[in-house]
Parts: C-alpha cells; sequence; structure tokens
C-alpha cells in the first residue's frame, strides 16, 4: 500500500510541477529560480517513480530465474555418500526387490589395490548382480593386470544363463572416465575417478535427462567395445599380463579360466 501510495504522489507531483511549468513559461510569469526548482521538484519525483519501477522489473526477474532453477533441478534426487558401504546399502536397497536392468562401465585408469582374500563390498555387489536372475546385468570393464582377477570372479559369478553379459576395452593410460551405473534407466550411480590418496566421492542422481545421456553413452560403449564371448579371450588377457604376476596369482587365475572353460559358462555369451 505504501509503494503505490508513494507513486502515486510522485506521479501527481510531475504532472502538476509540469502543468504550472508550463503555463508560466507560456505567461512569462516565471523567473529563474522558480524553474530550476520546478525542474529540480519533476526530476527528484521522476526518480522516484523509476526506481520503484526498476525495483519492481529487478524481483520480477528474480522470481523468474528461481522459477526457472527450480524447475530444472525440481526432479532431480542427489544422494551423496563418503563411503563405498554407504554407496552400495543404497543401490541394494533400489533392487532388493522384483526384476531390474543394471549397465556398468568401469573405465578409470587405476584403482585401489586390495590383498589377495580382501573384497571391497563394490566387488561383493557387482558379483551379486551378475549372480541374481532377476537382474539383466551388462558390464563394460576397462581390462588391467589388477582387474583380471576380478573379472573372472564376475564370469564365473553369472553368464549369459543369468543374463548377464561381459565387454571389454583395452585404452591409452591416458584416458581415464569414473565408473558409473545405470539402474533402471532410472538412477546414475557414480563416482569421481579414483586418485592416488584421495576419497572418491560418490553418488546416486536420480534425472531423467541426465540419466538418458548417460544411457546413450553406455549404449554407444557397449556396441563399440569388443564382447567376451570365449575362453580364448581370458586367455590372452593371461598372457598379456603374466609376466606381471606372481607364481601363486598365476596358479589362482589359470584355476579360474579352466573351471569357465569345463563349465562352458561363457560360451553362451
Amino acid at each position: 500500500m505504501y509503494k503505490i501510495l508513494k507513486n502515486i504522489i510522485a506521479a501527481s507531483t510531475v504532472i502538476v510541477a509540469i502543468i504550472y511549468l508550463v503555463y508560466s513559461i507560456f505567461n512569462s510569469s516565471v523567473d529563474m529560480y522558480e524553474g530550476m526548482i520546478l525542474s529540480l521538484l519533476i526530476l527528484i519525483a521522476t526518480t522516484t517513480i523509476l526506481e520503484g519501477l526498476d525495483e519492481e522489473r529487478k524481483w520480477k526477474d528474480v522470481k523468474r530465474t528461481l522459477k526457472e532453477d527450480i524447475s530444472n533441478i525440481a526432479d532431480c534426487q542427489i544422494q551423496v555418500f563418503s563411503s563405498a558401504s554407504e554407496w552400495v546399502l543404497a543401490m541394494e536397497e533400489i533392487i532388493k526387490e522384483g526384476h531390474h536392468t543394471i549397465d556398468t562401465a568401469s573405465l578409470d585408469s587405476g584403482t585401489r589395490s586390495k590383498p589377495q582374500g580382501q573384497h571391497s563390498k563394490v566387488w561383493q555387489h557387482i558379483n551379486r548382480c551378475c549372480s541374481n536372475e532377476k537382474i539383466k546385468f551388462r558390464h563394460i570393464i576397462r581390462v588391467r593386470a589388477n582387474n583380471l582377477n576380478n573379472l573372472l570372479d564376475r564370469i564365473l559369478s553369472g553368464s549369459a544363463s543369468k543374463d548377464s553379459y561381459f565387454a571389454f576395452f583395452q585404452l591409452d593410460e591416458k584416458f581415464s572416465f569414473p565408473t558409473f551405473g545405470i539402474i533402471d534407466n532410472r538412477y546414475l550411480s557414480t563416482r569421481s575417478p579414483y586418485q592416488a590418496g584421495e576419497t572418491p566421492a560418490y553418488y546416486i542422481i536420480e534425472n531423467e535427462k541426465l540419466v538418458s545421456h548417460y544411457s546413450r553413452y553406455f549404449s554407444d560403449l557397449w556396441v563399440n567395445s569388443k564382447k567376451i564371448e570365449s575362453v580364448t579371450i581370458l586367455k590372452e588377457f593371461m598372457k598379456q599380463f603374466e609376466d606381471l604376476y606372481s607364481e601363486e596369482m598365476k596358479k589362482t587365475l589359470n584355476k579360474k579360466i579352466e573351471k569357465i572353460q569345463l563349465e562352458g559358462i561363457i560360451d553362451d555369451i
């Protein structure tokens, strides 16, 4: 109410002052000082009106910008986790019931190495996804010496007979992209790339547009990846990295490859 009254008074002042100034000029009844005072009065009143209009326009712009920002994030839910364990628990909660589709890509240039026999929560989670017949699971891996053992475990956990499929890239060391997974084409699960001495940040994001971009990216990766369709490919990996393994590790890996071959669990991929 105050703002409206102020603008009315200011507008009235401008109109009256202009009328009086014009009348005085035509009748030659205004002196220099009176004209200056009237002009100043008009200027002050006009400035008051313009400031009010400018302030109103400013707040309209702020309101419009806020509405645009809110509309862009209203359908986006972001969960941030400080540890891999919490991250895995949240993902397991999403897939604990019913049928699901999960696409994952592990393309980091490096990962944490753990002593033999010690497996991370993430490793366990992926193996459970491989073995769960209610989950259609596609997994793209960047093959390195220190993750071949993990790959063999995942293949032993599940194959096409359990709706699990595997592919790989052998990439230049300079290329790196964080591990990410897409759950039911609805959730994006990802973490920051691994850097020695740093703790990765873990996320689960629910946003239709963002997930659709990652889904298209994964589809392109899958089409251009090499599929793990026979034991021959696994033996080639073994030959490529065997100079980097201890004798004990060689025995472990060869036993797993032999078991995969004996059971014929990737010939149907």
